[in-house]
C-alpha cells in the first residue's frame, strides 16, 4: 500500500510539473485543451479560456504538483528520521545547556533586546518626522480656498483702508452756492529760517502778538453787509427781500453806497496797519509775510470799490431802485458781486485760520526754540 502511494505520488509529481511547463510556456491550443477537457466534467468555464486557466487551472495544477513533492520528501526522510535516538539528543543538549547557559546571560539578551527595540522605536520616529506628510485630498483642498479667501478678504480691507484715506470727492456746485475760499497760506513750514538768541525770538513774537491782536479787532470791526450778495432768500418771511437785487430796490443805491464805502476805508485802515508791522524790519518781513499769509483785505476794498461803481453806474442812468427791477439790477451787477462776494469768503477764510490755527502754530515754534 506504501509502494502503491509512493509510485501515484511520482507519477502525480511528473504530470505536475509537465502540465506547469506546458501552462508556462504552451500556445493558446493548450489552454483550450484543458478548458475542454474541464467542460467534459461538467465543470463551469468560461468563454475566454485563457483567462480562466491563468486564474484558477494554473494554481490547482501548482498545488497538486507541490502536494506530490512534500508527499515524496516525507516519504524519503521518515524513516531516517525514526531511526535516531531523539531522546537521548534532546536530554544531551539539555545537559550542555545547562552548563553553558546561567542568569547572567538572560539579563544580558534582555538588556541587548531592550536597546535593540529602542533604537528601532528612535529610528522609526525620526523616519516619522522627516517624512513629507500626505493629506487628504479634500482637507488640502479646504485650506487652499482658506487661503484663497484669506488673501481676497485682505485685499479688500486694503482697498477699503485706502478708500477712507482718500480724501472725498467736492460735492457738485450749486448755481447761487457760496463760492470757496482759496488757500491763504503760502506750501512748506511756517518760517524759513531759523531764528538764534533771544532777541531776534522776542522781535518775532511781539510782532505775530501785534497782527493776532488786530486780527481778533478785525472780526468785530469789520462788518460785512451779508445783505448785499444774497442770490437767494431763505426763509419764512414772504415779505422779506429774496436776492441782493431786491435788498438794493428795497434799502436804495445810497445806503448800499455808504455800506460798501465804510467797509472800504475799514479794510484799507487795517491793511495799513498790517503792512507797517510786516515791513518793520527787512529782517523779518520774509517770515512775517509766511505767518501772515494773504489777508484778503485789499481785494475786499478793491471789489466793494467796484461794487459802488456799479451801483453809481446805476443811479447815473436813472434807473429807479424799485422791485420791478430788481433783475436787471442783479444782471448789471453781477460781476461785481461776483467779485465781492469770492472777496468776502477768501478774507473769512483767513482771518478765522490766522486767530486759531497760524499764530498760536508760529508762536509756539517759536516759544519751543527759545526754551
Amino acid at each position: 500500500m506504501h509502494a502503491t502511494f509512493r509510485f501515484l505520488a511520482i507519477v502525480g509529481a511528473a504530470v505536475g510539473i509537465y502540465l506547469a511547463a506546458v501552462l508556462q510556456s504552451g500556445p493558446e491550443q493548450v489552454d483550450a485543451h484543458i478548458c475542454a477537457l474541464a467542460r467534459r466534467w461538467h465543470i463551469n468555464v468560461p468563454t475566454q479560456c485563457s483567462p480562466w486557466v491563468d486564474t484558477l487551472a494554473a494554481p490547482l495544477i501548482w498545488l497538486f504538483l507541490a502536494g506530490c513533492i512534500i508527499f515524496l520528501t516525507i516519504d524519503f526522510l521518515w524513516p531516517r528520521l525514526v531511526k535516531v535516538p531523539w531522546k537521548n539528543h534532546l536530554r544531551d543538549v539539555r545537559v550542555k545547556a545547562a552548563e553553558i547557559v546561567n542568569p547572567k546571560h538572560m539579563i544580558i539578551l534582555g538588556l541587548t533586546g531592550t536597546i535593540v527595540f529602542a533604537a528601532i522605536a528612535l529610528a522609526g520616529v525620526i523616519w516619522q518626522s522627516r517624512k513629507p506628510t500626505v493629506g487628504d485630498p479634500r482637507s488640502t483642498a479646504l485650506q487652499a480656498e482658506n487661503s484663497d479667501l484669506k488673501q481676497k478678504l485682505t485685499v479688500a480691507e486694503r482697498q477699503a483702508e485706502q478708500a477712507r484715506q482718500r480724501p472725498a470727492a467736492p460735492l457738485p456746485r450749486m448755481p447761487g452756492d457760496p463760492p470757496l475760499p482759496r488757500n491763504p497760506y503760502p506750501d512748506g513750514p511756517i518760517f524759513q529760517r531759523t531764528f538764534v538768541g533771544d532777541d531776534e525770538i522776542r522781535t518775532m513774537i511781539s510782532s505775530i502778538r501785534e497782527l493776532s491782536n488786530i486780527a481778533r479787532e478785525m472780526q468785530n470791526k469789520i462788518q460785512i453787509p451779508d445783505q448785499l450778495i444774497k442770490k437767494r432768500h431763505i426763509g419764512l418771511d414772504t415779505n422779506a427781500p429774496r436776492n441782493f437785487g431786491e435788498v438794493i430796490a428795497k434799502d436804495g443805491y445810497d445806503s448800499a453806497t455808504e455800506k460798501l464805502k465804510a467797509l472800504t476805508a475799514t479794510a484799507v485802515l487795517y491793511s495799513h496797519q498790517i503792512q507797517q508791522i510786516a515791513a518793520r524790519d527787512p529782517y523779518f518781513s520774509a517770515d512775517i509775510y509766511r505767518v501772515l499769509g494773504n489777508t484778503g483785505l485789499d481785494e475786499l476794498g478793491n471789489s466793494a470799490q467796484g461794487y459802488v461803481y456799479g451801483l453809481q453806474e446805476l443811479k447815473r442812468i436813472n434807473v429807479p431802485a424799485t422791485k420791478e427791477n430788481s433783475g436787471f439790477i442783479m444782471m448789471t451787477l453781477g460781476s461785481a458781486e461776483s467779485l465781492f462776494e469770492q472777496a468776502i469768503a477768501n478774507y473769512r477764510k483767513w482771518v478765522n485760520r490766522f486767530v486759531s490755527e497760524r499764530e498760536p502754530q508760529a508762536r509756539a515754534l517759536l516759544t519751543g526754540s527759545h526754551q
